[in-house]
């Protein structure tokens, strides 16, 4: 047993965190071939935010993966953390492209009021062809 004993709880959270570290890593080489960030800034921010030492994680880590069906069950949730996550990503996503949808009907109806005003103040706008 680790000096140190994470909760499984904490164990969950800290794990969840690494994993969002680690894909932003991979979004941002994807993004731009120059990136030379390694994830490492990411992870030590992690350990200081959770109060932890790299070798504290790794002894914990390696102490729940003796216990299989622990560790089974904290990964079950850490994936459920990050669907979660994704979930609320893409209520946002969808979100906004509502809200442009609608600032875009609402500026359409803006520029039909002005053109109705317009016509109403000044009828003679509009002519009717000659025959």
């Amino acid at each position: 047993m680790p000096d140190r004993l994470i909760s499984q709880d904490q164990m969950i959270e800290i794990l969840t965190q690494i994993q969002l570290a680690e894909g932003k890593v991979v979004l941002e080489r994807e993004k731009n071939k120059d990136y030379r960030l390694t994830g490492k800034e990411y992870t030590q921010a992690i350990y200081h935010q959770f109060d932890i030492t790299p070798d504290q994680l790794i002894e914990n880590l390696n102490y729940y993966q003796s216990k299989e069906d622990i560790m089974v069950d904290i990964y079950d949730e850490v994936l459920a953390n990050l669907s979660t996550m994704e979930d609320e990503v893409k209520i946002k996503i969808k979100e906004k492209q509502l809200k442009i949808k609608l600032d875009s009907v609402h500026r359409a109806d803006s520029v039909a009021q002005l053109l109705a005003d317009s016509i109403a103040k000044n009828p003679a706008v509009i002519s009717k062809p000659k025959p």
